[in-house]
């Protein structure tokens, strides 16, 4: 069916023709619902009669709805009108990698940069149990900003037999399909199938580790892998032939030639066995000295906060800022002007509603705020405050912290390492700068950006057009500064207010005035979070458990007259430590996030996602949690307004103790292998409390470094931890609990090493490490160093999910951990002789998103805590806030 310009097929105005091939025809459209273009597939007319095929396509559409990741296309939809079928994909602009080719081999680093994401965006699919089974060039797209995306997932896959063998042409059309003698179905597009695949077999995630090998000797080469005049030739060419391994540049280096050789072996048993592999071998191949750093557990950030390990988290609690209680003094402003949003998909068929990080726009108009689905995938999303609707920023995926431009047109983000930017009614994703873990942002009246390009370290500042981004503050080591982060302008786009992170101190912190011309900062107030400033000449600050507004002099930069109370906090913005507790516009409108306050309860995670409560229930909110040795008691931290307390539940009466009361608990909490005493963090440092009777005691390491217990040694002699280590984050030590000893490094690099456990027979230690930006987990022998090996992804601290854990089995012969969506429970088998090896990590459970944190246990269960009762986070818009304050003087 072709389809002319101007045509509507339901609310999609079809604009422009994109191509066709044998899945049918591909339009350009605007969905005139949405405001976003989007590509329109129409099938074709033969297939769409088939009641058979539809309904097996249907199934599929509705599997391959729940895959996302940046760098695979989008199915929105399988619409039909007038009898015609069609699919609604997402639309990418670009140059598709079969078009690049043509013009020749990419070069090496492209070519390994873009391979890379097509193994990350298979190995996405693969994780998901959907096999592409037509990878190509040609449903590769490549976009402007770098960014690769892989097409058609599941196409081929859904459809049936119904081309000839005998048109050479198929050979280089978009999807093409073809009978075989009777004895199978040949699916694909010949020059890219896999043996099995000519042959009519029955398939399996091999099949696109085979096309993948394809399409890198191509990117490498400049020529196919497999070529032939006929699909006869063709076939017989893979069958039976080797590609010209001679036509791969001697500049390869030897570790890619050997993984395009594995993915083009033609025993599938044989072959590479996963597309994950092929995407670390790529990446460890463009990361120079590579080798060098594999000791020190190089690895790259997944998703997904860990409440049990995470120190984002934990001192924000313990600053008494990302847990607050709920705003009635700011429901009480203006009654008549309050409105409470539920910010969830503008689907209500989605299975999505997990809120992030948000923002009112300048003009208190719009509310832009990150989304994440049931896979943990974040987007923006745009909401006119006057309108029940939201819609989606595409291209958006992985984003976190936006902030708003000062014409309220368009939205910073940071997603995948950068600072980018985006049109708020939708349009190309553009790259401001680098920013390897941004920790906010705001865009000033001058056209200039100030940021936190990193977890550690001072403020930087860059045109917002793009550039090279210049330092505008410093931290002062000797001060116990460890980052400035959160930065918000004033209205003359030179000055901004700032937190300042400090690892050692009071949990009060200063809030600093700087400048873009890098001037000295000077002090403005001391605050439990992140200051922001709302016009026409207010700052909102946190203390004592409390939200105070208080002038300020916008020439003299001081504090004027005495704070407004505006009664208790709210929830943090978002889940990083010092995380600003309110957004506000311009215009007297302010948006925060009532504090969640049901109590936690305690379930048993069993297979296939069932729950089996536990009579245990804690009277508040509850994370951080350890199993005790014998399985039979749970300690967990919970947030009152002193701080940190602790309680035991008895997993097998169902009663549940305090026994340290809020200000004089610890933060993930630790049993010792006898179970008779916790240890834990403390910001005065680590602390430890017989269970029992409640007595504690400060550990006395000669220091008051931020340090996290993650496991014991066997005898309970020895304790490995995270410290925060200046200029280095996080490096993993040990401590002798003799008299007079100190802790010692164990790992110690510029990187993340957390979460060190120890295995039972204390002769090996896994950890997580980020040393190449993303979140992995490793094994190494203990106490002595050896080659780290990889075993799996973990999650990263930018996400939104409030899970992590990583155990060995009884046995040692299993790691247990949470993969890198922050949701997904993996075991992987290990064995230790002749040499360690890592078997293929396999899913056993799928933690709930609404888990406040998971706790995996030695025997492979999974116990997790969940918030009593349904509750959907939702963001109240108080207008005219700023009136209320003003009656309080």
């Amino acid at each position: 069916m072709t389809l002319l310009l101007g045509t509507k097929l339901g609310p999609y105005e079809i604009l422009a023709p994109l191509g066709a091939g044998g899945m049918g025809e591909v339009y350009r459209a605007r969905d005139t619902r949405l405001g976003r273009e989007v590509a329109i597939k129409v099938l074709p007319e033969a297939f769409a009669r088939d009641s058979e095929r539809v309904a097996r396509f249907e199934r599929e559409a509705k599997l391959l709805a729940s895959l996302h990741h940046p760098n695979v296309g989008s199915i929105f939809g399988l619409e039909e009108v007038a009898g015609h079928r069609y699919l609604v994909l997402e639309f990418v602009e670009g140059e598709t990698l079969s078009a690049r080719l043509s013009r020749g081999a990419l070069p090496v680093d492209e070519a390994l940069a873009v391979c890379a994401q097509i193994a990350a965006a298979v190995e996405a699919a693969h994780e998901e149990g959907v096999i592409h089974r037509d990878l190509k060039p040609g449903n590769v797209m490549l976009k402007p900003d770098g960014m690769v995306k892989v097409l058609d997932f599941g196409l081929a896959k859904a459809s049936a037999a119904d081309g000839s063998s005998s048109d050479a042409n198929l050979s280089a059309s978009p999807t093409m399909t073809y009978a075989a003698t009777g004895a199978g179905v040949i699916l694909g597009t010949a020059a890219y199938m896999s043996p099995e695949q000519a042959r009519g077999k029955a398939v399996d995630r091999r099949t696109d580790i085979w096309s993948f090998g394809c399409v890198l000797y191509e990117c490498l080469t400049g020529r196919r892998a497999f070529e032939g005049e006929t699909i006869s030739d063709l076939v017989a060419r893979i069958l039976e032939r080797e590609p010209d391994w001679a036509a791969v540049p001697a500049t390869i280096q030897e570790a890619v030639r050997r993984l395009i050789r594995r993915c083009l072996t033609k025993d599938a048993r044989e072959r590479l066995r996963d597309i994950g592999e092929a995407r670390i071998a790529l990446g460890e191949a463009r990361a120079p000295g590579a080798q060098a750093r594999s000791a020190a557990s190089a690895a790259p950030p997944a998703r997904g906060v860990r409440l049990r390990t995470a120190a984002l988290l934990a001192i924000v609690a313990a600053a008494g800022i990302a847990l607050g209680a709920l705003l009635p003094g700011l429901r009480r402003v203006s009654p008549d002007r309050v409105t409470r949003l539920a910010m969830l998909s503008p689907n209500p068929d989605a299975d999505v509603g997990v809120l992030g990080t948000y923002a009112v726009s300048p003009d208190g108009r719009s509310l832009v705020f990150v989304l994440a689905d049931s896979l943990g995938t974040d987007r923006l999303f745009i909401r006119p405050l006057e309108k029940d609707e939201a819609h989606v920023l595409e291209g958006t995926e992985g984003a976190q912290w936006p902030f708003w431009s000062p014409d309220s047109r368009d939205v910073a983000f940071f997603s995948g390492g950068r600072l980018r930017r985006i049109p708020a009614s939708g349009g190309s994703v553009r790259t401001v700068c680098e920013a390897s873990k941004g920790r906010g942002g705001s865009w000033g009246s001058t056209g200039v950006i100030v940021f936190a390009p990193d977890a550690e370290g001072g403020l930087a500042a860059v045109e917002a057009s793009g550039g090279a981004p210049r330092p505008v503050t410093a931290v002062d080591s000797k001060k116990g500064e460890s980052s400035h982060r959160f930065p918000s302008f004033l209205p003359d786009g030179r000055h901004f207010i700032f937190v300042v992170n400090q690892t050692t101190g009071r949990p009060e912190t200063r809030v600093m005035v700087g400048s873009v011309n890098s001037s000295p900062a000077k002090p403005l107030l001391v605050s439990g979070s992140a200051a922001v400033f709302a016009a026409p000449d207010w700052v909102i600050f946190t203390r004592d458990r409390a939200l105070l507004a208080q002038r300020v002099d916008l020439r003299g930069l001081t504090l004027v007259g005495e704070p407004r109370l505006l009664e208790d906090q709210p929830e943090a913005v978002g889940p990083i430590q010092l995380s600003p507790e309110v957004s506000c516009s311009q215009t007297g409108v302010m948006a925060y996030a009532p504090q969640d306050r049901r109590p936690t309860t305690v379930a048993w995670l069993e297979q296939g996602g069932r729950l089996t409560q536990t009579r245990v229930r804690f009277p508040a909110l509850a994370g951080t949690a350890a199993i005790s040795p014998d399985h039979r008691r749970l300690a967990v931290m919970v947030v009152g307004a002193e701080g940190y307390g602790n309680w035991i539940g008895n997993l097998e009466d169902g009663t549940a103790a305090q026994i340290a009361p809020p200000g004089k608990g610890v933060y993930g909490p630790l049993w010792n292998p006898a179970g008779t005493r916790l240890v834990g963090a403390t910001m005065s440092g680590l602390r430890q409390i017989d269970p029992a009777s409640g007595a504690d005691s400060l550990l006395d390491v000669g220091d008051k470094l931020w340090r996290l217990p993650h496991s014991w040694s066997p005898d309970g002699a020895t304790l490995v931890m995270s410290a925060m280590v200046e200029g280095n984050r996080y490096d993993l030590q040990t401590l002798s609990l003799r008299p007079g000893e100190k802790p010692r490094p164990y790992l110690a690099t510029s990187a993340d090493e957390i979460d060190g456990m120890l295995s039972h027979d204390g002769r090996w230690i896994a950890y997580e490490s980020d040393a190449s930006g993303r979140a992995e987990v490793y094994v190494e022998r203990y106490p002595e160093r050896s080659e780290a090996v990889r075993a799996g992804v973990a999650p990263s601290p930018m996400g939104s999910a409030s899970t992590g854990g990583l155990t060995w089995r009884a046995d040692d012969r299993e790691l247990l951990y949470v993969g890198g969506d922050g949701l997904t429970v993996y075991a992987v088998e290990l064995r230790t002789a002749p040499r360690l090896s890592i078997g293929a990590p396999r899913a056993i459970r799928r933690i709930p998103r609404e888990a406040r944190d998971a706790i995996i246990v030695n025997d492979g269960r999974v116990l997790v805590l969940l918030p009593e009762g349904s509750r959907s986070r939702s963001i109240t818009v108080v207008h005219g806030w700023m009136n209320e304050a003003d009656k309080k003087r």
